[in-house]
């Protein structure tokens, strides 16, 4: 049975009857390390083959332990996604695809908590639907059609309707002459419209709220997925909860003196300051800074 288990390759699908006791030595290189089976018998559901595109290890390697002297092949991009069943295995790129759903499911939760409407807008439409970006264009039924770049105008009839708030989750496609790995032409766009009754900073509070619900909820719900990532795709840690709670709101006024003290009159170190701090209340800039 052993010599059986030792000729399957890696990525075989197998069955294991056997049972569950706590090992000598942690497992590492699984999830439950303080459990292990001692399987009685295996059966091979689906044999992989046994030179495979690239190996797990390499595709779950940091970028800067990939490549010549380190002992592990680096996998490109191109492989990766010629290979997207096999790439989608390791814990990054499954924790980023659960990350992804956390952010859009909170996105609507937040949204809707504020009196938002979800709507759904046309994504073939008759005509461009955003000037500033490239357009894709096709026949339907020989008529002129383009992709949806923006849901923008419908957003606009929604509110002139009388909803008041709007948003939408939805794909969007523009056709920009990109070729980067970091540039999408088709992606989900997280859209929101909102009536403003008084003052714009009603649009400067919700968008204030959203950010810090959903970064507050990736801290609390999300640990172990951002490990993952953390682990192939080192990145600053989030700001801790209680950071997050209090964000920064201030006038725009306030935002320029301060620019302009601190890198034009800051390092003059002399108390005449051109810009008078007391025309807005609240406005100590050596406090803020």
């Amino acid at each position: 049975m052993v010599c059986f288990a030792a000729a399957l390759g890696a990525e075989s699908v197998v069955e294991v009857e056997g049972v569950v006791a706590a090992p000598r030595d942690p497992v590492l290189r699984a999830t439950a390390r303080h459990v292990e089976v001692r399987f009685r018998r295996i059966h091979c559901v689906a044999r992989a083959s046994r030179s495979l595109p690239f190996s797990l290890d390499d595709a779950e390697a940091e970028a800067e332990l990939e490549g010549p002297g380190t002992g592990r092949a680096r996998v490109g991009q191109d492989t990766r996604f010629n290979q997207r069943a096999l790439d989608l295995r390791t814990p990054a790129n499954q924790a980023i695809f659960r990350i992804q759903f956390q952010v859009e499911n909170k996105f609507r939760e937040f949204l809707l908590s504020k009196s938002f409407v979800g709507i759904r807008t046309l994504k073939l439409n008759a005509g461009a639907s955003e000037g500033g970006a490239a357009v894709f264009k096709l026949q339907y039924n020989g008529q002129p059609a383009c992709l949806a770049q923006s849901p923008q105008l419908h957003k606009q009839m929604a509110i002139s309707g009388g909803f008041g708030r709007v948003f939408e989750v939805g794909p969007l496609f523009r056709a920009e002459n990109s070729k980067t790995h970091k540039h999408l032409c088709e992606f989900t766009g997280l859209d929101a419209e909102i009536e403003i009754k008084e003052h714009y900073f009603e649009v400067c509070d919700v968008i204030d709220g959203l950010f810090v619900a959903i970064f507050k909820h990736l801290n609390e719900s999300c640990k172990r997925e951002l490990e993952e990532i953390n682990k192939q795709f080192p990145f600053e840690p989030l700001k801790d909860k209680h950071v997050l709670a209090c964000s920064c709101n201030f006038l725009f006024m306030v935002g320029i003196r301060q620019l302009v003290f601190r890198f034009c009159l800051w390092p003059m170190r002399t108390a005449q300051v051109v810009l008078n701090t007391a025309a807005v209340p609240g406005a100590d800039l050596e406090a803020h800074l």
